[in-house]
C-alpha cells in the first residue's frame, strides 16, 4: 500500500514512516520542508497522487481559539479535496484524548479538524492519543532557564508507540473513531519535566531533535497549578482517558520511566514500543 504521511518528519510522523516501511508499505512524506504547505495549499496539488491512504500527523500550535479553529478547518478541507482527487480510500487523523473536555485553544482547533473530517462523509478514522513522553522535553528546549510546567495529570505514551498504532490503523477499515490510545501509568507533567532534567544531569544529553546545551546545569523546572476554566478541567482529569462502558481503550508501553531510561541509556527498552 502507498500511504501519504502528512508531517512525516515530525515527532510521531517519523515513526509512522518507519513502521510502514517495516510492514512492507510505501510512505510518501508530505511536509513543508518538501514544498507542501497544507494551510495555504501551495505545493499540495498532486502531492497525494498514487496514494491509497493518508495519515495526517501534522500540527501547529495556535494560542487564539479563532485562529486554531480556522487552521484546523482549512488544512482538513485542503487535504480532503486533494485526497478525493487522488482517489485516497482511507484518511487517518491523529487527535488528542480529552479535547472535548478541556477548553484550550489548540484543542478547539483539533476538534474543528475532527468535525470537518467526520462531516465530510469521507472514509476516515480519528485516533485520539494522550500526551507524548517527548512533550516535556520539547517544552524544556524552548523555555528560559526557569521553565514553568503545569502540575497536570496525564497518561503519557511514547511517540513511537503512537506511530506504530497509526500505521496499523491506516491499513484497516475506516472506523470513524478508533479506540483511544494511552500509556500504562498516570504521571504529572511537571514531574516528568523534572525527571528529564535529572536524567540529563546524571547521564548526559541524549541524541535527538530536542537536544540543548541549556539542559544539563542551568535549567530548572518551576511547577505551577493551572488556573481558570482550562486549569480546572485539566486538574479534574480532563486529559485522562474516560471511556464509557463498552468502549475500547488501548493501553501500550513503555512507561515514562522505561522510556526515560532508554532515552538516556539506550538499550533494550526501545523495542517495548513495538509490542
Amino acid at each position: 500500500m502507498k500511504v501519504a504521511v502528512v508531517g512525516g518528519t515530525g515527532t510521531v510522523g517519523r515513526h509512522v514512516v518507519a513502521q510502514l516501511a517495516a510492514d512492507g508499505h510505501e510512505a510518501m512524506v508530505v511536509t513543508r520542508s518538501r514544498g507542501v504547505d497544507i494551510c495555504s495549499g501551495v505545493g499540495l496539488n498532486g502531492a497525494l497522487a498514487g496514494a491509497q491512504a493518508l495519515i495526517d500527523v501534522s500540527g501547529q500550535i495556535r494560542m487564539r481559539s479563532s485562529s486554531a479553529i480556522a487552521f484546523g478547518q482549512t488544512v482538513t478541507k485542503n487535504l480532503l479535496a486533494e485526497a478525493q482527487r487522488a482517489g485516497v480510500q482511507h484518511y487517518v487523523a491523529i487527535s488528542i484524548v480529552g479535547i472535548d473536555r478541556v477548553p484550550y485553544p489548540y484543542y478547539k482547533g483539533k476538534l474543528a479538524q475532527e468535525e470537518t473530517l467526520l462531516r465530510s462523509g469521507f472514509p476516515a478514522t480519528i485516533a485520539r492519543v494522550t500526551q507524548f513522553h517527548e512533550l516535556p522535553e520539547q517544552f524544556l528546549s524552548r523555555m528560559p532557564l526557569l521553565a514553568p510546567m503545569p502540575t497536570m495529570p496525564c497518561r503519557p505514551i511514547a511517540a513511537a508507540t503512537a506511530g506504530h498504532q497509526l500505521a496499523k490503523i491506516v491499513t484497516g477499515e475506516p472506523l470513524g473513531f478508533a479506540p483511544e490510545l494511552a500509556g500504562p501509568q498516570q504521571e504529572s507533567f511537571a514531574d516528568m519535566a523534572q525527571r528529564i532534567l535529572h536524567a540529563d544531569r546524571l547521564h548526559g544529553r541524549p541524541t535527538g531533535k530536542f537536544r540543548t546545551d541549556k539542559f544539563r546545569t542551568h535549567k530548572h523546572v518551576v511547577p505551577f497549578v493551572p488556573r481558570g476554566r482550562t486549569g480546572r478541567a485539566v486538574l479534574a482529569g480532563g486529559l485522562l482517558p474516560q471511556t464509557r462502558p463498552g468502549e475500547a481503550l488501548i493501553v501500550a508501553g513503555p512507561t515514562f520511566e522505561e522510556w526515560l531510561a532508554d532515552r538516556y541509556r539506550p538499550g533494550s527498552i526501545r523495542r517495548l514500543a513495538q509490542a
